[in-house]
């Protein structure tokens, strides 16, 4: 069986509603069921209010919304150097200074359990399911905490694990510790930015996209990599490993301008000026 029929059996689990066409517009079309887990954010009734509009008219037939409220962790691990903890990334102790509103350290330690158990009777029979990388995409701690509730129930579920290659300047640290495998095994797919197109301007309509770069392409493809069998997030493997290729985006270097409190929603007015940092 080829790697596109044993899509319609799988499974992908993102974080928050547009994750599921930024980073797998590929195979969100394609797979069985799609599962977004993230939904209210505390202190941002825009975003919670126009999440819920866009699920009521959402158009893919194959998606679940699990409603967790978010944690708001964003920007408070140490992305220089990143440490994994069983619930996902360790946090700052006591927020770093720029912690968004609604943050709570509880709250993130108390999703991944929701999380866990959920996702323990919603994989049942799946063979296949794809989910977030080990350092985030571009460097978000919920990102990370997802993928750790999924890979934590690989064993008992014996399901195989896939992820996808997109980095940035602040997850190149964890990115690096945690692709030191050999022979990582993936699959690369034409990105599918016409299909997807409708999701966003959905989310854009409510008020909830979320992505804050308006200038932001997709790239031409996009790879998934299986889940080593003796790999997981922060325990690298041998010094010699695959070339694997990156989808990389310079998130820290366009965002630095900004004041550290302003919300990523703000960031909009100022980056087109960034276009000649992206990909």
């Amino acid at each position: 069986m080829n790697f596109h029929e044993r899509l319609r059996n799988a499974a992908l689990v993102v974080a928050h509603p547009d994750d599921e066409i930024l980073w797998f517009s590929a195979i969100v079309h394609a797979v069985r069921r799609v599962f977004i887990c993230y939904l209210d954010v505390p202190e941002q009734n825009e975003w919670s209010q126009g999440r819920r509009a866009a699920m009521a008219r959402f158009p893919l037939p194959n998606a679940e919304f699990v409603g967790l409220t978010e944690s708001v962790a964003f920007q408070q691990a140490d992305w220089s150097n990143p440490l994994v903890a069983s619930d996902g990334l360790v946090l700052n102790a006591p927020p770093h200074q720029r912690a968004l509103p609604g943050f709570s350290a509880k709250r993130y330690a108390d999703n991944f359990l929701t999380l866990q158990s959920y996702l323990r009777d919603a994989l049942q029979g799946f063979p296949l399911v794809f989910t977030h990388n080990p350092w985030g995409e571009y460097g978000h701690e919920e990102h990370v905490q997802v993928h750790q509730a999924v890979a934590s129930l690989r064993d008992s579920l014996g399901f195989e694990v896939w992820f996808d290659n997109y980095a940035s300047d602040r997850s190149a640290t964890l990115m690096a510790r945690t692709l030191t495998q050999a022979q990582l095994t993936y699959e690369t797919l034409p990105t599918r930015a016409d299909a997807v197109a409708g999701i966003e301007a959905l989310y854009r309509e409510h008020g909830c996209w979320t992505w804050p770069f308006d200038d932001y392409r997709w790239f031409a493809t996009e790879s998934f990599v299986a889940l080593p069998l003796s790999a997981g997030p922060g325990r690298p493997g041998r010094v010699a490993g695959t070339t694997l290729p990156i989808n990389y985006i310079n998130v820290d270097n366009a965002m630095r301008q900004y004041p550290p409190q302003v919300r990523p929603s703000l960031l909009r007015r100022g980056v087109r000026r960034l276009r000649r940092l992206l990909p």
